[in-house]
């Protein structure tokens, strides 16, 4: 078992063809696993969902960050807010579900009620039956406690620690990446939901390679191939994958509506980077997606895959089937990794192996993603 005083991963810094992988432990051990979550998600900024999902102001969901139990909802001025999923009286985790145009939060235990700003409203017959106030009682320490909250596009990020730089200056390089792209038309369009019995890096690591792609992904393969592939980045922050053949999805001669602007070079690329730690995005010339990853144990994560169409007309019924296609496309692209990912969590229990080779031409994205692991799980280091 992996004990912080002994974790040395300074070998998994070095340049690609000399580097060490991240040893069996780290997709493993609970105890690394433990550390992950104080280090890597309760410091800087976590996706935790999208705020198409609570459109309206008292619509709610139950959401967890970096192990915590978080209350994601939208209050009467119609902004985002997130707070620790807890009520301050006996400790109830106040919303299992998710719920819509709620008034107010209320614990189903001793029924403590509480607005969408978090204020703590009513105690009900604490002083007594019928008597809600005792001497002492404050409601106004009593609310829930918040957690910081940013928007980019519509994916809703926490920052626990409360430290991070603005989000909007966390993600700037990627915006400037993406600035021939009207992002703001994006709709969206759909939600699929996976499980997979595999730790959360080994699907990160995956996404940040193509070299699997004709063994693993044969469909793909044959309208993207493998050599059309390439690394892309913004900056260090943001690094995964692009493909300059991207093959729109078409049903009797007719594509979904595409950006407006982009030159026919632009059209032809799909750019797959990692925003660290978990969110996995994807942008071409006619939809984008954000898949958002949830680790759940050290062997088992949790992925919420958005999918979003340009403008409303995409949205349209006459482009249902389409839209059905590019739905269907990506549920078996993700089914097929998760079939491999799991394989390789399962050689993780392999006393002969820890960590394997890797090589500079095929795995410098999946490198850059372990070292930013390695980065943020030193003492001190922060978001």
């Amino acid at each position: 078992m992996t004990q912080e005083k002994d974790l040395d991963l300074a070998a998994v810094l070095r340049p690609t063809a000399e580097a060490a992988a991240l040893p069996n432990a780290a997709y493993t051990d609970p105890r690394f696993y433990e550390l992950e979550q104080e280090r890597i998600f309760a410091r800087g900024w976590t996706c935790i969902g999208v705020a198409s999902e609570i459109p309206a102001p008292g619509d709610h969901r139950p959401v967890r960050a970096a192990g915590q139990p978080l209350i994601l909802l939208r209050d009467r001025g119609r902004e985002i807010r997130a707070f620790h999923n807890v009520c301050s009286h006996r400790g109830v985790q106040l919303v299992t579900e998710a719920g819509r145009g709620a008034p107010v939060i209320r614990c189903p235990y001793h029924s403590w009620a509480y607005g969408l700003d978090g204020a703590c409203l009513k105690t009900p017959n604490f002083g007594g039956q019928g008597v809600d106030d005792v001497e002492g009682l404050d409601r106004g320490r009593l609310g829930l406690r918040p957690v910081r909250v940013g928007l980019w596009l519509d994916f809703v990020f926490v920052d626990l620690s409360g430290d991070a730089p603005p989000l909007q200056d966390w993600l700037a390089p990627l915006d400037a990446l993406w600035g021939h792209y009207e992002l703001p038309l994006l709709r969206h369009g759909a939600r699929l939901d996976f499980e997979l019995a595999a730790n959360w890096k080994l699907a990160a690591e995956n996404a940040m390679e193509f070299y699997h792609l004709p063994w693993v992904h044969k469909g793909l393969n044959r309208y993207s191939p493998a050599d059309a592939h390439y690394f892309c980045n913004a900056g260090d922050r943001f690094v995964g994958t692009a493909t300059r053949d991207y093959a729109s999805v078409e049903l009797d001669g007719r594509c979904l509506p595409a950006f407006p602007g982009l030159n026919r070079e632009q059209e032809a690329v799909g750019e797959y980077p990692v925003v660290f730690p978990n969110l996995f995005v994807g942008v071409q010339r006619d939809h984008f997606f954000g898949l958002v990853v949830e680790p759940l144990a050290p062997a088992r994560t949790a992925e919420h895959m958005h999918i979003y169409f340009v403008g409303d007309e995409a949205l349209q019924p006459e482009f249902a089937p389409l839209r059905d296609a590019v739905v269907a496309r990506w549920r078996e692209i993700n089914g097929e990794d998760i079939a491999i990912v799991e394989r390789m969590q399962l050689g993780r229990a392999s006393r002969a192996f820890d960590g394997g080779r890797l090589s500079p031409a095929q795995d410098p994205g999946a490198h850059h993603f372990m070292k930013m692991v390695a980065e943020r799980l030193q003492p001190g280091e922060n978001g």
